[in-house]
């Protein structure tokens, strides 16, 4: 019975962060990426997603927040504002114990 739990255990180890990655891509597709990914309208003046991956992911979570962006993340949850600042800069945040 022990094999089994640690076999689940492992198995949701290494399933949760492909998940994660996951619903950060389909965060960052369906609300971010129409002016990140080819920002052409100078106007808009998104930076492009390469800069993004540059900062760390508690400037990109801060900039969802409390920055210029938190109009357009408003619907999102802190947890999903987690999961695409981990996403686009590749690194984990320090545990905010949200939701």
């Amino acid at each position: 019975m022990k094999h089994i739990y640690r076999v689940v255990g492992l198995t949701l180890f290494w399933l949760l962060p492909s998940a994660q990655a996951q619903e950060g891509d389909d965060i960052y597709s369906t609300r971010c990426a129409a002016c990140h990914a080819s920002p052409v309208n100078e106007a808009v003046r998104a930076p492009a997603r390469s800069a993004l991956e540059e900062l760390a992911p508690e400037s990109i979570y801060r900039a969802l927040t409390q920055g210029v962006m938190r109009i357009a993340a408003s619907g999102l949850t802190n947890s999903q504002m987690q999961i695409v600042a981990e996403y686009l800069s590749g690194e984990a945040m320090e545990d905010l114990g949200l939701e």
